[in-house]
């Protein structure tokens, strides 16, 4: 718990800062504030369905370029055996 003198000790001293120094005294005290009470920083949600509708990849057939692969790989790996 702080006492008055504290507060007066901690006033006195900002006075004798820069104004650098006090914005960032500013920005610890804010976050100190923010951290000590839960719920004050409300978290947004970020909705990410559909953010690449619209964008060609509903075109992509996943299963027929994956199948493509797979036998390409099969008929390199059975044309080195064959060597």
């Amino acid at each position: 718990m702080s006492t008055v003198s504290d507060i007066h000790e901690i006033k006195r001293r900002l006075q004798r800062m820069k104004p650098a120094e006090v914005n960032e005294v500013k920005d610890f005290v804010e976050f100190l504030s923010q951290k000590g009470s839960p719920g004050t920083s409300e978290k947004k949600i970020a909705k990410l369905k559909g953010i690449w509708k619209g964008l060609g990849f509903e075109k992509l057939d996943l299963e027929k370029d994956i199948k493509a692969m797979r036998k390409e790989f099969d008929e390199g790996i059975l044309r080195r055996s064959e060597r």
